[in-house]
C-alpha cells in the first residue's frame, strides 16, 4: 500500500509561525493545477504497481482554492493510478474556508475526512499567530462539518505559545474534545527561521515560555487525552478508536508515496526525491518536460536512520528483530550501546522485543533519536 500527497501552495494570508512553501498571490492557480496534473501523469510509474490507500491534499491551504481544483486533481488521480476500495481522502482545510457548499463538494467528490487547522480556541492566541479566524468560527466550522456529514475529522492545536496559560490550553483541549472531533494533532510551538514570530523572537518582542510550563501543558495533553478516549499514536498525534491517520502512518512507518506539487517529496524505497519550491519554476519545468525535482539514493545508514527517527516516534517503537533482519547485527549491536544509558534513564523501555519512548522521554525525543543516529 502507498499515499499520493498533493501541495496546494495557497493561502490567503500569512501565519506568523508557519515555513512552509506557500504564496498569498492567487494568479498562477490555473497554471498550477495543470502542473501537478501533469506530474501526476509523469510519476504514473513510479511506484509501479503499488495500490494508493490514501491521497492526502495538504499545504499551503488546500480549501482556499476552488473545490473544482482539487476535483480534476482527483479525477486524475484516480484514473491514473490503482486505487483500493476504500481510499482515505484528507483535505487540510481553515475554519473560516468550511461553507455547507463546500462541506457538500468535498464529500461528492470523496474527500472523506477533514483536517482542520484550528491551532487555538483562544483568540488572543489566534491574533498571535497571525489566523484569519476566532475561536467561535473554529467551533462553528467543526460543528458545521460533522452535521454535513464528516465522521472523520481531526483538528491541530498548538501549545507553548508565548503567554499561554495552563489553565487557557486545558480550556482549548475541552473544547476540543467535546466538539465530537475523531483525531487531534497537537504540536509544540517552534521559531522557524525565516517566520515572523522567530524575528519577535530575536528581537525580544516575545518571549519563549519556560520548559517546565511546556511539559506541564504537554502532560495535560497526555491526561485529558486518555481520559476522552484518544490513544497516543505518535508523538504530537492522538485519535479514538480506529480514527489513526492511515497517511502520515504511511510515513512513520517507511511506505512508499508521491508528492506532487511545489516542494512536494516522494519516495519509492530507493530513493528519495523532493520538488522545488518556487511556483513559477515548478510550472515552467513541470510543462516543458525538464527535470523540476533532485534525488538522492537511500543508503543503508540513511535508511536506518530514518527508521530510527519515524518509527521512535510512534507508539509501536522500534522492532529489534526487523533491526536485526534489515541492518544486521552491526547495526543492532550498535543500538543497543546505545539505548542502554536512556534505558537506564528512562527514558526508553523495552517491552515485547520493541525499544519505546517513556512517557519521560516523549517530550524529549528528538534529542533521545539524534543521539542512537549512526554516524
Amino acid at each position: 500500500m502507498a499515499g499520493v500527497y498533493v501541495h496546494i501552495p495557497y493561502c490567503i494570508q500569512a501565519c506568523s509561525y508557519c515555513d512552509f512553501h506557500f504564496t498569498i498571490y492567487f494568479g498562477r492557480i490555473k497554471q498550477t493545477i495543470d502542473a501537478i496534473i501533469l506530474e501526476a501523469d509523469q510519476k504514473r510509474d513510479y511506484l509501479k504497481d503499488e495500490i494508493i490507500e490514501t491521497i492526502y491534499f495538504g499545504g499551503g491551504t488546500p480549501s482556499a482554492v476552488p473545490e473544482d481544483a482539487i476535483r480534476q486533481i482527483l479525477i486524475k488521480i484516480k484514473n491514473l493510478y490503482p486505487i483500493n476500495s476504500h481510499p482515505e481522502i484528507t483535505l487540510e482545510a481553515n475554519p473560516d474556508d468550511i461553507t455547507t457548499s463546500k462541506i457538500y463538494n468535498y464529500q461528492q467528490m470523496g474527500i472523506n475526512r477533514l483536517s482542520i487547522g484550528v491551532q487555538s480556541f483562544n483568540d488572543d492566541d489566534l491574533r498571535l499567530l497571525n489566523r484569519r479566524h476566532s475561536g467561535k468560527d473554529a467551533q462553528t466550522a467543526v460543528t458545521n462539518a460533522i452535521k454535513g456529514g464528516f465522521s472523520n475529522i481531526s483538528i491541530d492545536l498548538i501549545y507553548g505559545i508565548p503567554g499561554l496559560k495552563l489553565v487557557s490550553w486545558i480550556e482549548n483541549l475541552e473544547k476540543a474534545f467535546n466538539l465530537g472531533i475523531s483525531h487531534l494533532s497537537a504540536y509544540h510551538l517552534t521559531y522557524e527561521p525565516g517566520t515572523e514570530l522567530y524575528y519577535r523572537l530575536q528581537r525580544n518582542k516575545i518571549q519563549q515560555i519556560p520548559e517546565e510550563k511546556s511539559i506541564q501543558q504537554f502532560n495535560q495533553l497526555l491526561k485529558l487525552s486518555e481520559q476522552n478516549g484518544f490513544h497516543q499514536y505518535e508523538i504530537s498525534n492522538f485519535a479514538a478508536e480506529d480514527k489513526i491517520s492511515k497517511h502520515n502512518t504511511g510515513y512513520w512507518t517507511g511506505k512508499k508515496y508521491i508528492g506532487l506539487g511545489p516542494s512536494a517529496h516522494s519516495y519509492n524505497g530507493i530513493e528519495r526525491q523532493w520538488n522545488v519550491n518556487g511556483i513559477i519554476s515548478y510550472c515552467k519545468k513541470v510543462k516543458a518536460g525538464e527535470e523540476y525535482y533532485e534525488k538522492e539514493l537511500i543508503d543503508e545508514r540513511t535508511r536506518f536512520n530514518e527508521y530510527l527517527l519515524t518509527s521512535l516516534r510512534t507508539k509501536w517503537g522500534i522492532e529489534v528483530e526487523k533491526v536485526k533482519c534489515d541492518f544486521g547485527n552491526v547495526y543492532l549491536d550498535e543500538l543497543l550501546k546505545k539505548t542502554e544509558k536512556h534505558l537506564i534513564h528512562k527514558n526508553l523501555i523495552c517491552e515485547k522485543n520493541r525499544i519505546i519512548l517513556s512517557g519521560k522521554g516523549m517530550f524529549l525525543a528528538d534529542s533521545i533519536i539524534q543521539d542512537l543516529f549512526i554516524c
